[in-house]
């Protein structure tokens, strides 16, 4: 038919609208992608070690999904990867069935990771995604909240240069304080310093140096801890290869993934949530862009099916990468591109500096994000709402962050159906 695009005509203007938009900039795409790749390096191997992963798990959880969701999503500024909720929830559960860190443990994420991937695919293509969307803004900052209070206290092992069982956050952390006798003080003293670093410079008026003040702080207390010399754990690094992870369908597998599918749905649902927030935040800057959360659902779930093959696990929509990479000026999918490829330049070439970073610092680096996550607008808007966003943050702390996000859906679907019978009353 006269004037029908033809496949290739097609394909240069979607190529165009992704990487070439007029009035694009390559000087600040590239500057928008270095910067967002030197946040996502630290938190990359930092979230790894949350999940009981190898550190090359989370680069390579970062890297391939960032292309994906690129590639096949139609928002330029989420930036996906690694992300902490996914991280404590994979953790807390898998560690009943396999060692972190070990080969089995390794093959069990691979696993869960591909489960939570075609999850995303249904939730997209039977357009469940906006099932999640019910979810209301106190209920997503209470679910953030509880988030931020687990990693916190996941971190008081570290921080004190103890080494506890793997048990729930909050048990681990009452675990840790009732041995404080044992603290290593140099492990201490260096998150002490590391952590007021990060307070500081989150003060500082310079605007790049708030932007990079978590992987800031990482290198300094790395440094420190070489100048000083001191004993305390580091987190040690494998050179990445090339990504693949060995997936074991034997007998004990099968028989324990009926009893994965409640991890592999809050997974799924969780990494979705962050998305579905990010989308309604760029919607509000921008209302003539359309958002489609079926579309950043299915881009998730082809990002998910595919890092379980290839060496990464669970990723998801980060919030304070995302925002950052949005407040640089990207305006184009070129920048997260162009982050993936600063990420594997910086892992190839510094492997050895990598193995060097102490887990104290990296506690403070951690702390610091927790601190960053937690808001109270929405909770203190009404009483109602306060009494929820308790339980909802309580639930998360002591049961699980699955269950946080079940109980806030709940409330959101009562009040959904209260709305409506209102509605239908006027």
């Amino acid at each position: 038919m006269a004037g029908a695009l033809t496949t290739p005509g097609w394909l240069r203007l979607w190529a165009r609208d992704k990487f070439l938009p007029e009035g694009l900039s390559l000087g600040n795409e590239a500057r928008a992608g270095l910067i967002t790749a030197a946040l996502a390096l630290p938190q990359a191997i930092a979230f790894a070690g949350l999940a009981g992963l190898p550190p090359q798990m989370g680069l390579w959880a970062c890297v391939i999904p960032l292309v994906l969701t690129a590639l096949v999503g139609d928002l330029p500024h989420l930036v996906t990867g690694p992300i902490v909720s996914v991280s404590l929830v994979m953790c807390s559960t898998l560690q009943l069935y396999a060692t972190p860190g070990s080969r089995a443990y390794i093959g069990d994420a691979a696993v869960v990771t591909l489960g939570v991937g075609l999850l995303q695919l249904l939730i997209a293509g039977s357009g469940l995604v906006r099932l999640i969307d019910w979810i209301r803004a106190w209920g997503t900052e209470a679910i953030t909240n509880a988030v931020a209070i687990a990693l916190l206290l996941s971190q008081v092992p570290s921080a004190l240069g103890l080494t506890t069982a793997r048990l729930p956050d909050w048990q681990q952390a009452w675990t840790a304080l009732l041995d404080i006798r044992g603290a290593n003080r140099a492990a201490i003293g260096l998150f002490l310093v590391t952590f007021g670093l990060g307070i500081v410079l989150g003060k500082a008026p310079w605007p790049m140096v708030r932007q990079l003040r978590l992987a800031i702080v990482l290198a300094l207390g790395t440094a420190l801890a070489w100048l000083l010399g001191l004993q305390v754990l580091q987190v040690g690094y494998a050179p990445p290869g090339l990504p693949w992870t060995h997936m074991a369908w034997d007998a004990q597998t099968r028989a324990w993934l009926p009893q994965w599918t409640g991890l592999m749905l809050n997974l799924a649902v969780l990494a979705l949530l962050q998305s579905v927030v990010l989308a309604r935040a760029f919607k509000l800057r921008n209302p003539d862009r359309p958002v489609s959360l079926r579309r950043e659902a299915l881009a998730q779930g082809v990002a998910n099916v595919v890092i379980a093959f290839t060496g990464g696990y669970v990723s998801g929509a980060s919030f304070n990468r995302s925002i950052t990479h949005a407040r640089l000026g990207a305006r184009c999918a070129l920048a997260i591109v162009l982050a993936a490829g600063f990420l594997l330049l910086a892992a190839a070439a510094a492997p050895s500096l990598i193995a060097c970073i102490p887990y104290p610092a990296m506690a403070a680096m951690l702390a610091l994000t927790a601190v960053n996550m937690m808001e109270f607008r929405h909770a203190r808007a009404r009483s109602f709402i306060a009494g929820c966003s308790v339980l909802v943050v309580a639930c998360g702390v002591f049961i699980g962050i699955g269950w946080a996000v079940a109980l806030a859906f709940g409330v959101a679907v009562a009040q959904h159906l209260a709305a409506t019978a209102g509605q239908r009353e006027d």
